[in-house]
């Protein structure tokens, strides 16, 4: 029997009772039953019945119009319509039973089995019974071909419906009682007593079927395996081959009604049943034997094919050989257990290790088994070479004796490693090159033609050695328990898993025709082609993800597989010619703590509120070959392609705007589905759009803007207030300066007017008198002004050295120069900053100097700017530095430099006033050059 699931409403199917399938146009299965109906995607099922707006709670037919929607006809409520949710459509009525519906050409037709047809013109809901050539025809049945044509089997042959119109006979060759149609390519079926087939124009045969009732349901599949089920007899048959097998045996639906049989997109074949749910026959390339094929005990560890197509079975407890008429066990010894370990073939000759019993029970015998004659050996591991028999008794000894004879007497003792821990020979494995491989229960040893042995180092310590074979490329490959081993060149290397897939603990290998490499596994069945991994297990064929034994059968073309529970085959041929279909990611839902959004794979785009941020985005695969199977990868915006934990996916702390959720799903022999795409916006509240942003920043940049330039303000006036402080105390502090130093001038300019009066010389005495007061006057006039006029400080400084040239004698020669243009431009300089450098120059420079003496000063417009230049030829501003007193200081340089300083914080006027001694100059010279610039 083909690999079969069974859904009932433990597997949340709404209700065990069903009675028809639909496949929508979205992939999705729908099945209507006594409690509403139910879709499924291969995963899981989703029910609708009263919230979902089914007020009709039993669920009879369904039918899909041209553009792909779905109508479900109820048996007491009416017709309903799918659009997101059931809308009724058509309310009950007397003359619309219901119990089948299709629809075609804008019209539904109902019919009301062994009664009438009733058509309905879908919109205006205008009903008429269809009318039929004779009173005596009664409608049994409705099919819809895939031209749209509508056809209704009756007691009296078969009709064709169209709108109003009467029903018009065809096939007219057909007289007999029709309970059911179906059509595969031209050719067309029909369901009566038994199977009328349809080849050609007026070309009818007959498929013959056991003698149980009516054929109510037929079906022909993509492969023309025939599918029926009977009423009132209730038996459900598959016809293959020429074959006829009893499905209802096999799926235990012994007197269950079956009410629909149906093939879906990927080729399963769903079986509806009145109280069992529905049954999913899957991979059609895939057969297992059981208990119900006559396989007593299930457990196979060991498999053998002929050339001549027998097939014998070890399992373990006796040996069974498989032919057209089933499985057929064979026993030496009834009551005793009876442990098949290995089977091997020699030309038409069959060879079985086993275990179990007495060794000297089953030493050597044999035994004709279905015209082979097959010997037993008391064995864990055997190899026939030629006329050669090697065998191990269960234990660390291998032994050669010939093949033909099987003398143990004559057996010579070939290995033996009595330094070994280990305690059996697995299996032995002959190579290309003639050397005899061993494996054991914990290593590998290897024979050379001369006899010599040693231990390998295959990578992995103390495994367990389970099988040998050639690739196609030629690498030897060897199963153990801890993973595949690869012998090439004399180079060894392990693998414990290939693209993911766990391939420890193996079992067996086997070899087809296409050089692809089937290892068996205690973790199922792996085909292994080139850089591909298939796998193969409960979820999709197998009876059991425990393999024991492998074959490949070169004259059927097919891979047999001995597991825990049972045989199974593998159809080569119609494995490779069979369509893989990659599994459809959808989208389900979207949960937030608000609402839940349904149908994401209807509408894509969804539009969240700003407040549901927090969110879970469930998915599935519409997939129902192999549902277990299915990967998925998932990408969001600009992400990396990562795989999905289960089939859900929770997104925290989502950012409000536009969002993309790609979704890919990948099935068997890992075929990538179409991406499928959601995309997710969060609304932006107000207080996060731009907009809002902009006008906030601009308020904000206001607010600091004005609070700071108050700030700024309060500052500046504060500080402006500081200045000007500083400014008054340092223009008292020179006033202060001028005033103590005009004390000592004054002293000797008196001292010298007295001189002159002394001396009689009335005319100098009056002249120089003149001066002084005129330079006092000028002094009290300036006195409280920053700036002056740059002729007014000429004037000062003409008038000062006249007076102190007369106190110096002829000592003193000085000479100013100006800039011819300064005379003309007339500026204003800071008051008090040249007269205290000049008679620095004065007192600090030449009077220690105590000898004739010159001063010259400059100005001279450069730019914009004064440049004024005091020279002296004194004693030098570093010989006046060592003899000043220790500590003291220019007071009247710092003051003319602090108030320099703040009248450039204060106003921006830029002056300096830089000191050099000419000692320093190249070449060298004598005195004090002080250059004061103005701006």
């Amino acid at each position: 029997m083909f690999p079969s699931r069974q859904y009932t409403t433990e597997d949340e199917l709404a209700n065990s009772n069903v009675y028809d399938i639909c496949h929508d146009e979205r992939g999705y299965l729908w099945f209507a039953t006594e409690r509403g109906m139910s879709r499924f995607d291969g995963y899981k099922f989703t029910n609708y019945l009263f919230k979902e707006g089914l007020d009709g709670a039993i669920v009879y037919s369904l039918s899909q119009d041209e553009t792909g929607k779905l109508y479900a006809a109820t048996k007491y409520d009416g017709i309903y319509s799918l659009n997101g949710d059931f809308n009724k459509l058509i309310a009950e009525d007397k003359d619309l039973s219901n119990e089948e519906i299709t629809i075609a050409n804008n019209y539904l037709y109902s019919l009301k089995i062994n009664k009438q047809i009733t058509a309905v013109l879908m919109g205006g809901n205008k009903f008429n019974k269809i009318v039929f050539p004779s009173k005596e025809i009664i409608p049994l049945c409705l099919f819809k071909d895939d031209a749209g044509n509508i056809y209704t089997g009756t007691n009296k042959g078969i009709y064709l419906l169209n709108g109003f119109a009467p029903a018009k006979q065809v096939f007219t060759e057909i007289t007999a009682s029709i309970y059911s149609i179906s059509k595969q390519a031209n050719n067309w079926y029909f369901g009566s007593t038994n199977i009328i087939f349809h080849k050609s124009e007026n070309t009818l045969s007959t498929i013959s079927v056991p003698d149980v009732g009516n054929i109510i349901n037929l079906l022909i599949d993509k492969n023309t395996n025939i599918w029926a089920s009977t009423f009132p007899d209730n038996k459900c048959f598959l016809i293959s081959q020429n074959k006829t097998l009893d499905i209802s045996a096999k799926l235990n639906l012994r007197g269950i009604s079956v009410n629909k049989i149906m093939e879906d997109h990927e080729g399963n074949i769903w079986i509806a049943t009145y109280g069992k749910g529905i049954f999913c026959i899957h991979h059609m390339y895939c057969k297992n034997y059981n208990i119900l094929d006559g396989l007593s005990n299930e457990y196979v560890t060991a498999i053998q094919s002929q050339t001549n197509g027998n097939l014998f079975v070890g399992t373990y407890n006796g040996l069974y050989n498989l032919d057209k008429n089933g499985l057929h066990l064979t026993k030496r010894y009834e009551h005793s257990l009876e442990y098949i370990k290995e089977l091997h073939v020699d030309s038409e000759s069959l060879w079985a290790t086993a275990a179990g019993i007495s060794a000297n029970l089953l030493h050597v015998g044999d035994v004709t088994i279905n015209n082979t004659n097959t010997t037993f050996l008391y064995a864990s591991a055997a190899l026939i070479d030629g006329e050669d028999l090697y065998y191990s008794r269960w234990n660390k000894k291998l032994y050669r004796t010939s093949a033909k004879t099987k003398s143990e007497a004559d057996a010579e003792l070939v290995f033996y490693d009595s330094t070994a821990i280990w305690n059996r020979i697995n299996k032995i494995f002959k190579d290309k090159n003639a050397n005899i491989w061993i494996g054991t229960t914990r290593g590998l040893y290897i024979i050379d033609p001369k006899g010599l042995y040693q231990k390998m180092d295959t990578g992995f310590f103390k495994t367990n050695i389970s099988s040998f074979i050639y690739d196609g490329d030629g690498t030897l490959l060897i199963g153990s328990d801890r993973g595949l081993i690869k012998y090439k060149n004399k180079k060894w290397s392990i693998s414990r898993d290939v693209k993911g897939k766990n391939l420890e603990s193996i079992t067996s290998m086997s070899i087809d025709n296409k050089k692809r490499v089937w290892i068996g596994t205690l973790n199922g069945l792996f085909l292994l082609d080139n850089n591909k991994l298939l796998q193969f297990d409960t979820r999709n064929t197998l009876l059991s993800d425990e393999i024991n034994a492998l074959e490949y059968d070169n004259y059927t073309n097919y891979i047999w597989v001995g597991t825990t529970y049972g045989l199974s085959s593998i159809n080569l041929t119609l494995f490779d010619k069979t369509p893989v279909n990659p599994p459809v990611a959808i989208f389900k839902t979207l949960r937030s703590k608000d609402s839940i959004y349904r149908e994401l794979d209807v509408n894509n785009d969804i539009i969240l509120p700003h407040t549901a941020s927090n969110f879970a985005v469930r998915f599935s695969a519409v997939h129902f070959s192999s549902p277990e199977g299915i990967k998925f990868l998932y990408k969001f915006d600009d992400g990396e392609w990562q795989p999905a934990t289960g089939r859900q996916i929770e997104f925290a702390s989502m950012p409000y705007g536009k969002h993309i959720l790609l979704l890919k799903s990948f099935g068997e022999q890992e075929i990538e589905g179409p991406v499928a795409t959601l995309i997710i916006t969060v609304e932006t509240p107000f207080w996060a759009t731009v907009w809002f942003k902009i006008i906030i920043g601009i308020a904000i940049g206001i607010s600091a803007y004005l609070i700071l330039k108050k700030r700024f303000e309060a500052v500046r006036k504060k500080q402006q207030e500081r200045l000007e402080l500083q400014s008054k105390i340092a223009e008292l502090r020179h006033q202060a300066l001028a005033a103590s130093m005009n004390p000592h001038f004054i002293f000797n300019a008196l001292n010298s007017i007295q001189h002159f009066i002394n001396s009689h010389n009335t005319e100098e005495a009056t002249d120089y008198l003149a001066k002084f007061a005129r330079l006092i006057r000028m002094m009290l006039d300036f006195g409280g002004k920053t700036f002056i006029p740059l002729k007014d400080e000429l004037e000062r400084i003409n008038y000062y050295l006249e007076l102190e040239k007369i106190r110096f004698g002829n000592k003193l020669t000085f000479n100013v120069v100006i800039d011819p243009q300064l005379l003309i431009d007339e500026p204003e300089i800071p008051n008090m900053v040249i007269q205290p450098v000049v008679e620095n120059a004065l007192w600090h420079g030449l009077l220690p100097a105590n000898r004739n003496g010159n001063l010259n000063i400059s100005f001279t417009k450069i730019g914009n700017a004064i440049r004024v230049i005091v020279d002296d030829d004194g004693i030098g501003l570093h010989e006046s530095k060592r003899r000043k007193k220790s500590g003291h200081n220019s007071l009247g340089i710092q003051m003319i430099r602090e108030r320099l300083d703040l009248m450039k914080r204060l106003s921006g006027y830029e002056a300096t006033i830089t000191i050099l001694d000419k000692s320093d100059f190249n070449p060298p010279g004598q005195g004090t050059l002080v250059q004061i610039n103005l701006a």
